[in-house]
């Protein structure tokens, strides 16, 4: 016949081996979550990592794209390399700026007569140009003397840059 201690302990050990069972089974729990929030924020701090290293040369990037969302800048620096190319504008439309997604794409028609070589160096400059300009499309006309007829869309982008100050204030030795 076997004890009633014997049997009481058996009873014993099973309920402690649920119950620490149970306990194991909810702490396994506890690790996985904590290991998946620390991956989660190693992963994000990676990226914040990556943004602010690469902050310079964004920063960069952005000085070479219109400082405000309205062609006006545009005008001036097509105007200018025109002067310098020794080319007459003969007129300038300043198209609707659009936006998308908070990109603002300006962009200007021009109309010029003036000889070739002139107008193959107003492209060259502006495609060289220190800031970033865009000749979308460029219609040659007829040539009457040694003018050439053109008419050529130039475009450029307007990026407000709020992403530098709020990547600054995640970097890790940020002052704030």
């Amino acid at each position: 016949m076997i004890k009633p201690s014997l049997i009481t302990g058996a009873i014993v050990l099973a309920f402690a081996w649920r119950v620490g069972y149970d306990h194991y089974q909810q702490s396994q729990q506890t690790v996985r979550t904590v290991e998946k929030t620390l991956q989660d924020e190693q992963a994000t701090q990676e990226v914040r990592g990556a943004v602010a290293r690469s902050l310079g040369e964004l920063e960069q990037f952005h000085q070479q794209l219109s400082p405000v969302a309205d062609t006006e800048w545009l005008v001036s620096q097509v105007s200018q390399f025109a002067r310098e190319s020794g080319i007459r504008l003969s007129a300038i439309a300043q198209q609707e700026p659009r936006t998308l997604q908070g990109v603002t794409l300006l962009a200007v028609t021009l109309q010029l007569n003036a000889p070739y070589h002139q107008v193959s160096q107003f492209i060259s400059a502006l495609e060289n140009a220190p800031m970033f300009l865009r000749v979308d499309d460029v219609t040659i006309g007829g040539s009457d003397q040694d003018h050439t007829r053109v008419r050529m869309t130039v475009s450029t982008f307007h990026l407000p840059m709020p992403l530098h100050h709020e990547a600054q204030a995640h970097e890790p030795n940020a002052k704030s």
